[in-house]
C-alpha cells in the first residue's frame, strides 16, 4: 500500500470512530455539554489533517459556541479550541479571523493560575506565523524568540516543538532578508528533526532544501551542494519505488503568501 492510500485508510478510520464516539455521546449528553464539544475538535482535527478546512471550520466554531457557556474548569479546552480555530482560517487565508482568534487564545492561555508553557508558546508560534504570512516579518520575530525561550525551559526538552519553532523563525529571517542567521536557526533545525527522526524524514528533507535555498543566497555553493543531495537521498530512502525524483517535491523555499508548502500545524 502506497504511503497516500495508507494514510487516507488511517485518516478514514479515525473520522469514523470519531463520528461513532460522537453519536453516542450524543445519547448520553445535553447537546451543549462539554464532551460534544471534545468529540466535535476530534472530528475537526481530522478534517485538518485532511485538508478539508471548511468541514472543519464548521466544527470547530460549533465547538467554540459550547465551550463559551461552559464553566470556568473549560477555559483549557477552549484557547485550545480557539487556537485550533485560528490554524483553520490561517490555513484558509483567512488572516483578520486567525489573529483575532490567535490573539484570544493566547491571552487565554497566559491567564491561567498556571500557564501551560506548551499552550502558551503554541499560540506566539501561531501568532507569529499569521503576521509573517501577512508580511508583517517585524511583528513576528519577538514572538518566536519568545516561544523558544519557554520551550528551552521545559523539562524534558520538547525537541521536535523546537525545531519546529527554530524553522518557522528561521523562514521569518529569510523574508527580511536576514540570511546569515536564517542558515544558522534552519541548521540548528535539521540537527534536531534528525535527532528526532533519524535523516530519512520529510521533515529533515524540507528544511535542508530551505538550507540549500540560504545557502545559495549567501554564495555557498559547496553547501548547497551537499543539502541538495542529502534531500533527494531522504525522499529516495523514504520512497524507493518513487522514479525521478529530480522533478517532483524537491524545490526550496519560496517566500510564502499563505505559509510555507502544506500549511503545517503549530506541534
Amino acid at each position: 500500500m502506497g504511503l497516500y492510500q495508507m494514510l487516507y485508510a488511517q485518516y478514514s478510520q479515525a473520522e469514523t470512530l470519531s463520528q461513532e464516539a460522537l453519536q453516542l455521546y450524543q445519547q448520553m449528553v445535553e447537546p451543549d455539554h462539554p464532551e460534544i464539544a471534545a468529540n466535535l475538535v476530534n472530528i475537526a482535527l481530522v478534517y485538518e489533517e485532511e485538508r478539508m478546512h471548511k468541514k472543519s471550520q464548521l466544527l470547530l466554531e460549533q465547538a467554540l459556541t459550547i465551550l463559551e457557556n461552559a464553566p470556568s474548569s473549560q477555559s483549557l479546552a477552549k484557547a485550545r479550541t480557539l487556537l485550533n480555530l485560528a490554524k483553520c482560517y490561517w490555513a484558509q487565508g483567512k488572516f483578520s479571523a486567525a489573529e483575532q482568534r490567535a490573539q484570544q487564545a493566547l491571552l487565554l492561555s497566559e491567564q491561567f493560575t498556571e500557564p501551560s508553557p506548551m499552550d502558551v508558546a503554541a499560540g506566539l508560534r501561531q501568532l507569529a506565523t499569521i503576521y509573517r504570512d501577512q508580511g508583517k516579518q517585524k511583528l513576528a520575530a519577538p514572538l518566536y524568540q519568545k516561544a523558544l525561550d519557554i520551550y528551552k525551559k521545559i523539562t524534558p526538552l520538547p525537541r521536535s516543538s523546537i525545531a519546529f519553532c527554530l524553522e518557522e523563525s528561521a523562514t521569518n529571517r529569510f523574508l527580511r532578508e536576514e540570511f546569515t542567521e536564517a542558515a544558522s536557526q534552519y541548521t540548528e533545525a535539521l540537527h534536531l528533526f534528525e535527532a528526532v527522526w533519524g535523516k530519512d524524514h520529510p521533515n529533515v528533507a524540507g528544511c535542508l532544501c530551505r538550507l540549500a535555498d540560504v545557502c545559495m543566497i549567501l554564495r555557498k555553493f559547496g553547501d548547497v551542494e551537499k543539502h541538495n543531495k542529502r534531500a533527494l537521498a531522504s525522499r529516495r530512502a523514504m520512497n524507493p519505488g518513487e522514479k525521478r525524483l529530480e522533478e517532483v517535491g524537491l524545490r526550496g523555499l519560496e517566500p510564502p503568501t499563505h505559509g510555507l508548502g502544506n500549511r503545517r500545524s503549530i506541534h
